[in-house]
């Protein structure tokens, strides 16, 4: 039968830290000039702010640093540098030969993120994966209301994809609102966890409900998936062929990439 994944955007398929890095350092080569000092030393500056926990403030602490600053660039006018630079991002290690092999192997693939669409389309962009996906639902398309832990895009993803709920999978990073709406709805979820997440050690809480399943990286991702029911179970075995195979196993006919909602 087949088996449909869907991926978070943000530090599942990519570290959000290195987003930010490469949002700073364009910050820095456009202000350079203006404040008399070189991107280095203010990228530093803004990394280090991030770095001591004071991320919602960073860009204002370069306006306190640098008074005069204000005088060419305000506020919403670096927010607008930082949110529609061209990223410097990859993939996880592993995670684009993963999405090949689960594309080749007929696994349908889809992408839910959070997030205006504009920068979210940029970050994939820049990560060389767009094509991979049959389905990529954006959903600050219908308001910042329905991000998750709202269902409507995992409703939206059901509406497209003619699979079984339980056939169906969401792979995110965040416990406090990735997993859910997914479970709710009889999806399997799985958390990759890995170090230099921002959410790397966030719990659920209480009245929140966490995955069911938790792995560390694209190798441990696949393990799971051929195991995430006893009709798509495949032995472990070593060496491409056989891993190539254990994905044809769990997958169909998929749909073919670049349909974006």
């Amino acid at each position: 039968m087949t088996l449909g994944v869907v991926f978070d955007l943000d530090d599942t398929l990519y570290l959000e830290r290195d987003y930010v890095r490469s949002g700073f350092t364009a910050i820095a080569v456009a202000v350079a000039d203006a404040v008399g000092e070189d991107p280095d030393t203010i990228s530093r500056l803004l990394w280090n702010a991030f770095e001591t926990d004071q991320r919602g403030g960073s860009i204002d602490r370069l306006l306190q640093r640098f008074p005069t600053l204000a005088d060419q660039y305000s506020l919403p006018d670096l927010l607008r540098i930082y949110r529609y630079h061209s990223p410097d991002i990859a993939p996880l290690p592993g995670m684009h030969e993963l999405l090949v092999q689960l594309s080749d192997g007929g696994i349908w693939l889809g992408l839910l993120t959070d997030g205006e669409r504009t920068r979210q389309e940029l970050k994939l962009t820049a990560l060389g994966v767009d094509q991979l996906f049959s389905v990529c639902i954006f959903t600050d398309d219908w308001g910042r209301d329905h991000w998750k832990p709202n269902p409507h895009g995992f409703e939206e993803i059901e509406r497209r994809w003619p699979l079984q709920r339980g056939r169906l999978v969401y792979v995110g990073d965040n416990p406090l609102k990735d997993f859910a709406a997914p479970r709710a709805r009889g999806w399997q979820t799985i958390r990759l966890r890995t170090p230099g997440q921002i959410t790397a050690d966030l719990e659920a809480k209480a009245e929140q409900v966490g995955a069911a399943h938790e792995v560390d990286g694209p190798a441990a991702l696949m393990t799971v998936l051929r195991t995430v029911d006893d009709e798509a179970y495949v032995p472990m075995r070593s060496g491409r062929d056989d891993s190539e195979r254990a994905g044809s196993e769990i997958g169909g006919a998929a749909p073919r990439g670049g349909g974006h909602a």
